[in-house]
């Protein structure tokens, strides 16, 4: 699970489209049961819409550089 890993935060950049948003972002991920003792850094793109007055999360990926 990606509970195991160290997440550190670097930067989001948030665009609103009404009561849909787009967040990208960098993270540093670090240690853990499936990196070891490698750091990775990814760029994530999610996706996220207003449901009943709450942001939720409904999709994720990688952006590849």
């Amino acid at each position: 699970a990606i509970s195991d890993d160290h997440w550190h935060h670097v930067g989001v950049g948030v665009t609103l489209h009404g009561d849909r948003a787009t967040a990208e972002f960098t993270a540093l991920v670090s240690g853990g049961r499936y990196l070891g003792d490698r750091n990775e850094s990814l760029h994530l793109r999610t996706g996220w819409r207003l449901e009943d007055g709450e942001w939720r999360c409904y999709s994720a990926e990688r952006v590849e550089d």
